[in-house]
């Protein structure tokens, strides 16, 4: 099994499975796009199904004389990129926060 499929599928929350959507190369979500929806459906992931629509979005369009997105749709991608971006570092801070706790300090 495709490595990035194997992490998604172990992935054990969105900010799990937000990082792997952000690491994974775009040739592998291209080629498994189904699998990677399927994935983020059964996990009721919406951030991530949002993700891959947009993705998928983007690499059937038409782009501009100068081999870019149209603006709005690379808005559109960016704005979900940091959504995923936004999961995964609030994951983090949880976590640091849990630790602090857990150590009898304040978190930071």
């Amino acid at each position: 099994m495709e490595p990035m499929i194997r992490a998604m599928h172990a992935a054990l929350d969105d900010a799990g499975r937000a990082d792997v959507l952000l690491r994974c190369p775009r040739a592998v979500l291209m080629k498994f796009h189904h699998v990677f929806m399927d994935a983020c459906g059964k996990a009721q992931f919406e951030a991530g199904i949002e993700y891959l629509i947009v993705e998928q979005s983007a690499r059937h369009a038409v782009l501009q004389a100068d081999g870019t997105l149209p603006p709005v749709m690379q808005a559109g991608c960016d704005m979900m990129r940091l959504n995923l971006v936004r999961i995964v570092k609030a994951a983090a801070q949880a976590r640091k926060a849990e630790a602090a706790i857990g150590e009898g300090t304040d978190a930071p």
